[in-house]
């Protein structure tokens, strides 16, 4: 099992440095009276997040565009949830929790999307954060189709899935799975999934004619757990289900990946999700990756720009940059950042970026503070990611 810490609380020191400032918390902005708690369950796995609504691009995003979220309160009060913005628009909710253990809450989106791709977007709460997926469309005007999904709730009928789906892998064309419909009045129809383990299914178009139909669902993202997922589908006031495995894959720095050696142990994984956006106020490159088949160990970098463009140059996680290595109990196994001072550490970071190709990669060296506080060396680090 996976569990998650955020980035915008290791990098609370970029913030410290750059801004002379008192620190805020990214989802409160005070430092007190407000509500504690995380957004994981008790194995760190992300409590479940279901998206509302059809997103289609230029147009403003309304009261039926939405998430569902989880929250497990631990100290109530009030609390300003948001996510990060990608796409011309993002989610937030503002309220006041009024009990501790597990809260429903909606994210209502704000914005329009501006290109038809699948986004991903990262909510933070506390020292918690989660990533959910979304795709944007483009418009549709003619009247809705009626329809049903044909089977139950937890099988699709004659579902057939494409393409290989393998852990931290994006998924691509090939990635698609075609169900069936009962049509009794044609007209368009947008069909999307919720995501689940970093995977969603969406698929629009046109029924012209009634009676059984088959529907292409597109998948995107990426998963980052191995194993059988069962997918739910929700369309025309009906729900049925589909199954897709995921399987390990190889390591390979031709794609997305990193590494590094601490003493005689070696750590590599592949990169799940990239970002360049704003962290209070900072642009911030953010590279966030899970260990490799386990997924059982999160690797995050994140360096802090002095312009809203990413630039090439050597880092320090004295100044402008930050390191951390976690388990699944959420617990810092390396870290290295402008607020670790006893014993001080310093790593360096390399970093080469192609505008063209959007490819960042870059190399990492020097002493990282571990569990108990002590100075180690972390050499061979190298990353190589993608960015959207």
């Amino acid at each position: 099992m996976k569990l998650i810490k955020h980035l915008a609380v290791l990098l609370a020191g970029i913030v410290i440095m750059a801004s002379c400032q008192k620190e805020y918390s990214i989802e409160t902005g005070s430092a007190g009276g407000r509500a504690t708690g995380t957004l994981k369950d008790s194995l760190g796995d992300c409590q479940p997040i279901t998206l509302r609504g059809i997103y289609f691009v230029d147009s403003t995003l309304t009261d039926s565009n939405y998430v569902i979220l989880q929250v497990n309160v631990t100290v109530p009060g009030s609390y300003t949830i948001t996510t990060d913005l990608q796409n011309g628009y993002g989610f937030r909710d503002t309220g006041f929790f009024l009990a501790p253990g597990l809260t429903r809450i909606k994210l209502k989106a704000v914005g329009r999307p501006t290109l038809p791709v699948t986004s991903d977007f990262t909510v933070t709460f506390g020292n918690s954060f989660c990533i959910f997926s979304v795709p944007a469309i483009s418009g549709i005007t003619a009247p809705a189709a009626v329809y049903t999904l044909s089977g139950t709730a937890n099988n699709c009928t004659n579902a057939v899935v494409q393409g290989t789906y393998t852990l931290g892998t994006a998924l691509n064309a090939s990635n698609t799975v075609s169900i069936q419909v009962n049509v009794t009045q044609v007209g368009t129809y947008v069909i999307s999934t919720s995501q689940t383990n970093g995977m969603i299914f969406l698929g629009n178009g046109t029924f012209n004619a009634t009676g059984i139909q088959s529907v292409t669902l597109r998948g995107s993202g990426t998963p980052v757990k191995v194993g059988a997922n069962a997918i739910p589908v929700t369309a025309g006031g009906t729900t049925c289900a589909f199954t897709v495995n995921v399987v390990g894959g190889s390591i390979n720095f031709a794609d997305s990946a990193w590494q590094f050696t601490q003493g005689s142990k070696v750590f590599h994984g592949t990169i799940d999700s990239v970002a360049f956006s704003k962290l209070n106020g900072i642009d911030v490159l953010q590279l966030y990756g899970l260990t490799y088949n386990t997924g059982d160990s999160l690797f995050v970098l994140g360096i802090g720009m002095t312009s809203s463009n990413i630039q090439s140059g050597t880092y320090n996680t004295s100044t402008f940059a930050a390191f951390n290595f976690s388990d699944v109990k959420d617990s810092t196994i390396y870290q290295a950042n402008p607020t670790t001072i006893s014993p001080l550490v310093n790593l360096s970071i390399v970093l080469n970026y192609d505008a063209a190709t959007k490819i960042a990669q870059g190399t990492f060296t020097g002493t990282a503070q571990n569990a108990a506080k002590a100075s180690v060396p972390i050499t061979l680090g190298k990353f190589k990611a993608v960015l959207p």
